[in-house]
């Protein structure tokens, strides 16, 4: 017997504007913004896992599903602001019947402040974020003070963070914000990390002759933590 095929919009979302709330379901953590409290709520993201890799801005989770197909002994966490974008990955796990991901249907920076505890991630990537490059932009830029501080803090000893980009300002803005609290374990940013893997956006932009940027951090142990 032939499975049926689940198609992207086949995934509707939830609950309307309205009555947005804190949801699991279907390993889904439904994380919408606004929301008057975010206390209180335990979405069982599985963190207990012995390896614990998330994925930031996700896109069409090309990246993390061919990562999760190659290591079934990892557990990964895609994390994707845009539902349309969410339904695409949650196609691609369920026909391809990937056990080892979880999705976060949500913003990065709500994840971060109030449902990853200390300690909890051993690795973090982050493919071709937005680099907002207008300078009345910038505090929506990822990598600023406070949201360094963060990874630092849901990292393990020793964890390790991944970035590519494609925008040279928002590289050297990285760099920048990293010092301090990460170790930085690739000297040639231009050189390609090995056996990282490939995205939608990576093809895109290196089709249009764009310089593409690796970084690679190691979390440090400062005295505080």
């Amino acid at each position: 017997m032939i499975e049926p095929f689940m198609k992207p919009k086949d995934l509707a979302y939830p609950f309307s504007f309205e009555d947005r709330r804190l949801l699991v379901e279907n390993g889904i953590f439904y994380l919408p913004n606004f929301l008057p409290s975010y206390r209180g709520f335990d979405p069982k993201l599985p963190l207990g896992h012995p390896c614990v890799f998330i994925e930031f801005c996700s896109g069409n989770g090309e990246w993390i599903i061919q990562k999760a197909l190659e290591n079934p002994d990892i557990q990964f966490i895609a994390v994707e602001k845009l539902f349309l974008r969410v339904q695409k990955i949650f196609s691609k796990r369920e026909n391809l019947g990937i056990k080892n991901l979880f999705l976060v249907s949500g913003d990065i920076n709500l994840l971060l402040e109030h449902f990853l505890p200390n300690a909890s991630v051993d690795t973090l990537a982050i493919n071709f974020p937005d680099p907002w490059p207008k300078e009345r932009h910038s505090k929506n830029r990822l990598f600023h003070k406070n949201f360094v501080t963060h990874v630092h803090r849901i990292l393990k000893r020793k964890g390790e963070v991944f970035l590519v980009t494609d925008d040279t300002d928002f590289s050297i803005w990285v760099s920048n914000s990293m010092e301090g609290q990460f170790a930085l374990l690739k000297s040639d940013l231009n050189r390609p990390l090995e056996n990282y893997g490939s995205s939608f956006f990576q093809r895109l932009w290196e089709s249009k002759g764009k310089e593409i940027f690796y970084h690679h951090y190691a979390k440090r142990d400062l005295c505080w933590t």
